[in-house]
C-alpha cells in the first residue's frame, strides 16, 4: 500500500493535470486512513469546486501551495473557495445578452421579489432552481446592498468577495464592504 505522502503527491498531480475525478479518489483513500491530514481535506475541497469552476479551483489550489503553512491557511481557503462557489449561484456577466437556459435575468428577479413582498424570501426559493443573471455594476450593487438590507451579510460579503476578480478594485464595489459591515452591527 502507498504512503499517505506518495497518495498526497499522486493526487496533487492528477489535480494540476485537471483529472479531478482521480484526484478526489486518491485524496479520499488518504482521508479514510488518516482524516485530520489538512492537505488531503483541502484538495479533496478543491476537487469538488473544481467539478464546476476548473480555473478558479486551479487558482484556489496554486494559492494554497503558497500559503499552507501559514497558520490558518486551510480555513482562508475553505472561505475563499466557498465564496467562488457562492458566486457561481449568481452569476456576474458583462454581456446584456441573456439566454433563457442561463437563469433568470436580474430585473426579473427584482419584479419577482416586489411582487412577493419579501426579498430575501425570494432570494432563498430561487436559488434553489435557477440562478440570478446580473449584467452590470449596478445591478451587482443593488444586489449586494439589497442582502446586507435583508439582513443576510456574510452572503453579501461572500458575494463581495468572490467579486473581486469582476471588479478587481472598482471603488464603488469596494464601498460596499463599509455598507455591509454597517448592517453586521
Amino acid at each position: 500500500m502507498l504512503k499517505p505522502d506518495e497518495l498526497l503527491e499522486r493526487a496533487q498531480k492528477a489535480f494540476t493535470q485537471k483529472r479531478f475525478d482521480t484526484a478526489l479518489k486518491l485524496y479520499a483513500q488518504v482521508l479514510a486512513a488518516f482524516p485530520r491530514l489538512r492537505d488531503a481535506r483541502v484538495g479533496a475541497m478543491l476537487c469538488d469546486v473544481a467539478m464546476t469552476q476548473p480555473a478558479e479551483a486551479a487558482a484556489l489550489f496554486d494559492f494554497y501551495q503558497l500559503i499552507k503553512t501559514t497558520a490558518g491557511a486551510e480555513k482562508l481557503i475553505e472561505e475563499i473557495a466557498d465564496a467562488v462557489i457562492a458566486l457561481n449561484d449568481v452569476r456576474i456577466r458583462p454581456e446584456a445578452v441573456i439566454e433563457s437556459a442561463d437563469g433568470i435575468s436580474y430585473a426579473d428577479f427584482i419584479a419577482l421579489a416586489e411582487n412577493n413582498g419579501n426579498f430575501r424570501e425570494t432570494f432563498e426559493d430561487i436559488l434553489f432552481s435557477t440562478k440570478v443573471v446580473i449584467t452590470s455594476k449596478a445591478e451587482f450593487i443593488d444586489f449586494v446592498t439589497r442582502l446586507a438590507q435583508e439582513g443576510m451579510v456574510e452572503t453579501a460579503l461572500k458575494y463581495l468577495d468572490a467579486s473581486s476578480g469582476v471588479f478587481g478594485n472598482d471603488q464603488e464595489v469596494l464601498a460596499l464592504y463599509g455598507i455591509v459591515e454597517e448592517k453586521r452591527s
